[in-house]
């Protein structure tokens, strides 16, 4: 139950990555059922930003490194935006006794809020 919490918080958006009104980088969080992720973003203009992020699995174990393409899209609310794009990923990953090199290609979409006054 507490790793369920946990993945939930972190899925509901505990990002704090910028809006591009305001800021051009942002640092933030995101996860899922299976592993979490610390995302650096750079906006690039106003509609693009780059995503980096670095990747831990908790299923087995495993390490990645990615790259997303942004554009993104201002919604009503000031400092929420809808986000779309493509990416790229490398990971190492590794269940009982097999190990894998994983190179893909991924489409990503979401939304994201922005704290005005949170000072990372």
């Amino acid at each position: 139950m507490k790793k369920f919490i946990i993945i939930l918080i972190a899925a509901l958006g505990m990002s704090v990555a910028a809006s591009a009104q305001s800021y051009n980088w942002g640092v933030g969080l995101r996860g899922g059922i299976y592993g979490g992720e610390i995302t650096v973003r750079h906006y690039m203009s106003e509609s693009t930003a780059l995503n980096l992020y670095g990747d831990i699995s908790f299923n087995g174990w495993g390490l990645g490194i990615g790259g997303d393409y942004e554009f993104c899209f201002p919604l009503g609310s000031k400092g929420l935006e809808f986000y779309v794009g493509p990416g790229a990923n490398l990971g190492f990953f590794r269940e009982s006794d097999k190990a894998a090199l994983a190179v893909s290609v991924a489409g990503i979409a979401g939304l994201e809020y922005a704290f005005e006054k949170v000072p990372i």
